[in-house]
């Protein structure tokens, strides 16, 4: 569904996703736009990104239900409509470790439940959200023959050649940012509705 490295998840914006919302709604293939603003892997600047999650995809995951549910308790109950999506007890943005304990647990669960699902001998304390979420979303990517420019589009791998000449997304403000991603949505949506 969609492809980030552990530490970009905390990166999470309620006001991008709220701002897009309804427009993201109406597409013809309904989505969410995940709205994240940090300094990623290989980059010097602080700058936005915005990656589509499809509100549907094959493995019938509500994801817009989730979303909506998180969005909630962050904007009714906790009265936010800026910040940080994900936040520690103290209202900092959380790391992703501060999850790591609580998604194992869940990893346990889904052993005992479908133990087949997983290679034997695997060691469930190895599962971390630093990694797996990501290395798994592009595995089930490519074995549902998502095309391999869309897999390195969705998860920011560059040639160092094309890396050198600099971001064209540095500096832009999140709407334009939005402008840009919404020209090329189709096949982003792609790698999201192949989950």
């Amino acid at each position: 569904m969609i492809s980030l490295r552990g530490e970009e998840v905390p990166l999470c914006l309620i006001e991008g996703m709220l701002d897009t919302w309804k427009e993201d709604f109406e597409y013809k293939t309904p989505h969410i736009m995940i709205a994240l603003k940090g300094k990623f892997k290989r980059e010097d600047t602080m700058r936005y990104h915005l990656v589509p999650v499809a509100d549907s995809s094959k493995s019938r995951v509500p994801t817009r239900r989730w979303i909506t549910r998180l969005l909630a308790l962050r904007v009714r109950t906790d009265g936010k409509k800026k910040g940080w999506l994900f936040v520690n007890k103290k209202g900092e943005r959380a790391k992703i470790s501060d999850f790591d304990d609580l998604f194992r647990v869940y990893v346990k669960k889904a052993h005992a439940r479908k133990p087949k699902e997983f290679p034997s001998g695997t060691d469930l304390e190895q599962y971390s959200l630093r990694r797996s979420l990501r290395r798994g979303s592009t595995t089930t990517a490519a074995n549902n023959q998502v095309l391999e420019q869309v897999v390195n589009r969705i998860n920011r791998w560059r040639k160092d050649d094309n890396a050198r000449g600099g971001d064209p997304m540095s500096g832009l403000t999140m709407r334009e940012v939005y402008t840009a991603v919404r020209s090329s949505i189709d096949a982003a949506l792609a790698y999201s509705l192949s989950h």
